[in-house]
């Protein structure tokens, strides 16, 4: 009889740590993936204002971030200003 409580004990444990290894993995893996699709998002946002205006400044001024940053992704990518 103490064998089924320890048992049942033993099951509720790990069903409780099971629950809380997934919602933690869950939530990193939401966070990574957030960042990602946001980083993914402002790299494009960047790289068309670029190939519209052609200039990293004016780019950096829009959207509040340094031209170094505009320069590097417009590096990394195909961002031919149209003008």
């Amino acid at each position: 009889m103490m064998e089924d409580g320890l048992v049942l004990d033993v099951d509720i444990i790990e069903a409780e740590l099971t629950k809380k290894v997934t919602q933690q993995v869950t939530q990193q893996v939401t966070q990574q993936v957030t960042q990602q699709v946001t980083q993914q998002n402002l790299n494009d946002t960047i790289c068309k204002l670029y190939s519209k205006l052609g200039d990293a400044q004016q780019v950096a001024e829009l959207l509040d971030i340094s031209a170094d940053t505009v320069t590097e992704i417009t590096g990394q990518k195909e961002c031919i200003p149209k003008i």
